[in-house]
């Protein structure tokens, strides 16, 4: 599948560029690889790539790191050597990483593939941190169909995939791993319920044989796991006329080598027959000789089109192509060809939303990692003008500081204040805006369009006779590609928070986030705070309270449990004896894939803004401040807004602050402190304070 793969031809010689979808564009992210062979990916934007010779390299920021993490000896001939990466679910905390590898032969001791566990330290394993899980069955002459990729299941369960060493009768044999997915608990040990017979084989596991979780298999190079579902997808690579996709299951049987592709199910009644096959022959978009990486359209934020939500995308390494299979309806659709990076054999999705391929190359250090990315849309920050104005809306690009629309969200005659939000609400990619009044205005939340500014919903978030004002954020609890609303009550309604669902409007969750007794209201943000590729829920207490914060499990939220579970304990973002409340947000601004609690200073409090690192709340470690400083006139007594924003384009977040009342309108996009970009959102001599999104 590796090395004697080299010598097929490409099924589509690349003389364009990238044939992708309108609004995608390809770059590469990292070269320089020597003849790679898997990656994974780290909540900190790491990528840890293996290479075929031994060695784990770390592209950190675009930078192929040196030296080598982790240098193994290995045996690398045919499709041997070091040929699986996987991270530990808790990798954040510590810092453990799992590797697949071919154990030279020595003496009587023939080759054999290995799992071992290594603890990384920085950005180096850390000396004689290695422990062996598995030894896998002694390999015969033949060098080829090793498999090697590793997964954490959302059991928390490794699983582990093994090729039939070019041996098809192990495939179909309960007294050995090869031809198997296996699952093994993470120091090593066997899962009780492992299951013990396959259909259509003789015979019960025993030994170790009792870490065989499904079987069948010719060389599964990759799978992937569905983080939504915990469903794997196993892709095989086929012998001389099929390669398939299979959805994985404990206990099932995929037929190798009695079968290769699609079956009568009536002929072959004990086999699961593949989720999706595909030939060597017919449309060059779809043939291919060897199935090569699997990953599911799940990030924690989406970029892609909401079409895109849940699918699976699978490459071809010698047809040179990345295709999709619709979530939906099964569909497989061509989704990139002529790719930049040639023989692609590993696909990852990341946090931020974008496709990354790993391309094996054709030569000595020609691999790399490529990035695909949506391009259509444009950034888009939100301004709603305070009290005492009328309910104007500004929206603004803040990577040129460009006006781009200005509009009343509520009746011209309201004069409570806008509490805004942004996020794709719409489903075109683009930010939209979520508008609600302060205190004087019923319960009413109005979607906006990004690009329009016309109003696209109309509701109510509480009881029409609640006129306590309301704040508003969104994010994806559902992870179906489209944002959901989150309203919070302010002064007068308690501490009750709400979750709709973005497509439907259906409630998601409805709670209290502090005593019922507290009529202060409170101010919510959602950001992806303990890495788990969705967001979580930030709550600060409104005026009148300490700057009380908590956050709330995303998995719970979405749930829709009636109390969910906090990530960490409940503290105060400013001093306990203050009473003017808190705003939050939620940017990852130390780039490291965690949101971060930020917070700004309540109306009546000097405008101070302060952030916490969010992944060692999460993780439960020592909590760094990030920034906190005085953005403006520290005498000054407003308050101050805060949101997150991409002012210089670089793909990582930075400040947006907006002043309380009493300081002209002008919001601020900042790099830490550093102010990068000013926004003139109103009339200079409007001084009700401004909120920002």
């Amino acid at each position: 599948m590796i090395r004697t793969r080299l010598n097929c031809e490409l099924l589509d010689v690349r003389i364009t560029p990238a044939a992708l979808p309108a609004g995608f564009s390809e770059s590469l992210l990292a070269g320089g690889l020597d003849e790679p062979t898997a990656f994974a990916l780290a909540p900190d934007g790491r990528i840890f790539v293996t290479l075929q010779a031994g060695q784990l390299r770390i592209v950190q920021n675009g930078t192929l790191l040196t030296p080598a993490a982790v240098t193994l000896p290995v045996d690398s001939s045919g499709e041997r050597g070091l040929l699986g990466v996987t991270l530990d679910p808790n990798f954040s905390r510590n810092g453990f990483l799992y590797l697949y590898y071919t154990v030279p032969a020595s003496g009587s001791v023939p080759a054999f593939n290995r799992v071992s566990r290594f603890a990384l330290a920085e950005n180096a394993a850390v000396q004689g941190s290695e422990v062996v899980l598995l030894n896998l069955d002694g390999l015969g002459s033949a060098t080829n169909h090793n498999g090697g990729a590793l997964h954490f299941g959302n059991d928390g369960k490794l699983y582990v995939a093994v090729g039939e060493n070019n041996n098809p009768t192990n495939a179909q044999s309960v007294t050995n791993r090869l031809g198997k997915i296996l699952r093994i608990n993470p120091d090593g040990s066997i899962p009780s319920d492992n299951p013990t017979s396959f259909a259509g084989v003789a015979g019960t596991t025993e030994f170790a044989n009792r870490a065989i979780w499904a079987l069948g298999f010719r060389n599964p190079f990759t799978f992937a796991v569905r983080p939504t579902t915990g469903q794997l997808f196993i892709n095989d690579v086929g012998a001389a006329s099929f390669e398939e996709v299979n959805a994985g299951k404990a206990g099932a049987n995929f037929g190798w080598p009695i079968t290769e592709g699609d079956f009568d199910q009536a002929a072959f009644p004990n086999f699961t027959r593949p989720l999706y096959a595909y030939g060597r022959t017919g449309d060059p978009l779809f043939a291919g000789r060897a199935v090569a990486g699997g990953t599911f359209y799940e990030p924690t934020a989406f970029t892609f089109p909401p079409e895109f939500a849940g699918d699976y995308f699978f490459a071809d390494f010698a047809g040179g192509w990345i295709n999709r299979r619709d979530a939906d309806t099964g569909q497989v659709t061509s989704f990139a060809s002529n790719l930049a990076g040639t023989f692609p054999i590993d696909l990852a999705v990341t946090a931020q939303g974008d496709v990354l391929y790993l391309a094996r190359g054709t030569g000595t250090a020609q691999g790399g990692v490529y990035r695909i990315r949506f391009t259509q849309g444009r950034p888009l920050v939100a301004i709603g003008a305070g009290s005492g104005g009328g309910p104007t809306v500004a929206t603004f690009d803040p990577t040129t500081g460009e006006l781009l629309n200005r509009f009343f969200a509520f009746e011209g005659s309201f004069t409570g204040g806008v509490r805004v939000a942004t996020a794709d609400l719409t489903g075109d990619r683009t930010a939209d805006v979520l508008a609600a009044p302060g205190p004087g205005g019923g319960p009413r939340v109005v979607v906006f369009d990004g690009i329009t500014g016309a109003p696209t919903r109309d509701f109510f978030a509480f009881e029409p006779t609640f006129t306590g004002g309301l704040f508003v954020a969104a994010a994806d609890f559902d992870r179906d590609g489209i944002a959901d609303l989150i309203v919070s009550a302010d002064v007068g309604g308690g501490p009750r928070v709400r979750i709709l669902n973005g497509r439907t409007g259906a409630t998601i969750a409805d709670f209290f986030a502090f005593e019922r007794s507290f009529t202060g209201g409170v101010r919510v943000a959602a950001g992806d705070v303990n890495g788990d590729g969705v967001p979580d829920l930030i709550v600060a207490a409104g005026t009148g309270g300490g700057p009380r914060v908590a956050v709330f499990n995303g998995k719970d939220v979405a749930a829709g449990k009636a109390e969910p579970g906090r990530l960490g304990a409940d503290f105060f973002a400013f001093e306990s004896t203050l009473r003017n409340g808190a705003f939050a947000a939620a940017p990852d601004l130390d780039g490291d894939g965690f949101a971060d609690l930020t917070f700004g200073a309540g109306p009546g409090g000097a405008p101070r803004v302060i952030s916490y690192g969010g992944r060692q709340y999460s993780t439960g470690g020592k909590i760094p401040t990030l920034v906190d400083f005085f953005a403006g006139d520290a005498s000054a007594r407003g308050g101050v807004t805060v949101s997150g924003a991409d002012g210089d384009n670089d793909g990582r977040a930075d400040l947006l602050t907006g002043p309380g009342a009493g300081s002209p309108p002008v919001a601020t996009v900042r790099k830490g402190s550093v102010i990068v970009r000013e926004l003139q959102a109103f009339d200079p001599a409007f001084l009700g304070g401004i909120f920002v999104s």
